[in-house]
């Protein structure tokens, strides 16, 4: 059970780092896998909020959007 849209930008938690979700612009825990970032807002009792949606293209590491 975690909820990481209210956090505060530059926490470090599991692989990864909260900051803003470059897909959508809401706050959840950034990781990197496979050279793609993956972003969790929220899992909570099986509700589970990720970016990127259905339809939305990765963004590579490679991209202009880096974690801090």
């Amino acid at each position: 059970m975690a909820d990481y849209r209210h956090l505060a930008i530059g926490m470090k938690i599991k692989d990864g780092e909260i900051n803003e979700c470059p897909y959508c612009q809401r706050i959840g825990l950034v990781q990197v896998a496979l050279g793609r970032f993956f972003v969790l807002h929220k899992d909570i009792d099986g509700d589970q909020d990720a970016c990127p949606k259905r339809g939305v293209p990765f963004l590579s590491c490679e991209s202009e959007w880096r974690l801090s």
